[in-house]
């Protein structure tokens, strides 16, 4: 990618990851055999996913109002 854009794979990698951490896109750079390989997430994982992230905060905000209750 660095010699078709013209650019060095510092660059490319800096970029890259930056992309990558923001979740715009799905991929994983390997920098020991300098491959991006890009991930097709299925919806049905995605969603599971954002279920178990969902219900995480929910039962975190349940324990605190519990302990809330507990103190008065």
């Amino acid at each position: 990618m660095s010699k078709t854009f013209g650019v060095t794979s510092d660059f490319i990698d800096k970029e890259l990851s930056g992309i990558i951490s923001e979740g715009r896109i799905s991929a994983k750079i390997d920098k020991v055999t300098g491959i991006v390989e890009c991930i097709q997430e299925e919806p049905v994982v995605t969603m599971y996913y954002k279920s178990l992230k969902e219900s995480d905060i929910l039962i975190s905000k349940i324990h605190k109002l519990a302990r809330y209750l507990e103190v008065k």
